[in-house]
């Protein structure tokens, strides 16, 4: 009985080993599902960097443009300045220069109206792209804490710990 006995305590070490190992396995594989979900989540996040940079570069590009503008309004606005000191010199001594002056006026107005209606419409999309920003900003924060979830994850399921 001794050698069958021996057979057995071999068998049962056996065993004990092949229970290890299939363990060992099904823990590899929980693994590398949770490295996979941060693979994936770090895809998100680069979108998402991505988006937030696409946007940046839109308005930087809508700045430049207003400052564009606004160079050439103020170009415009020296020129009828100039015209204006040269009218008002003339109008004492003449009517139809006053009213030449009321006509400018009237047109300086009018453009007044439209660089206010240009200012609002541009003061709306920089609230819509600062609307974007937060909006990335929030799903920033949601993906770092995903990766932060997935992090306490595998902290958890390493063994060397």
């Amino acid at each position: 009985m001794g050698e069958l006995d021996e057979i057995r305590q071999r068998l049962d070490a056996l065993e004990a080993q092949v229970n290890v190992l299939n363990d060992g396995q099904a823990e590899s594989r929980r693994a590398a599902d949770l490295f996979a979900m941060v693979d994936r989540d770090v895809a998100d996040l680069k979108q998402a960097f991505g988006a937030q940079r696409h946007v940046l570069q839109a308005l930087r590009d809508t700045q430049v443009e207003q400052g564009r503008t606004l160079v050439e309004h103020g170009q415009a606005l020296g020129a009828i300045v100039v015209t204006l000191g040269s009218m008002q010199e003339t109008q004492r001594s003449m009517q139809e220069s006053m009213q030449s002056m009321q006509a400018t006026q009237r047109s300086m107005q009018e453009d007044m109206q439209s660089m206010r209606d240009a200012q609002r419409s541009t003061q709306e999309d920089v609230r819509s792209v600062q609307g974007d920003v937060r909006s990335v900003q929030g799903d920033v924060r949601s993906l770092q804490q995903t990766l932060a979830d997935h992090g306490r994850i595998l902290a958890r399921l390493d063994p060397g710990d």
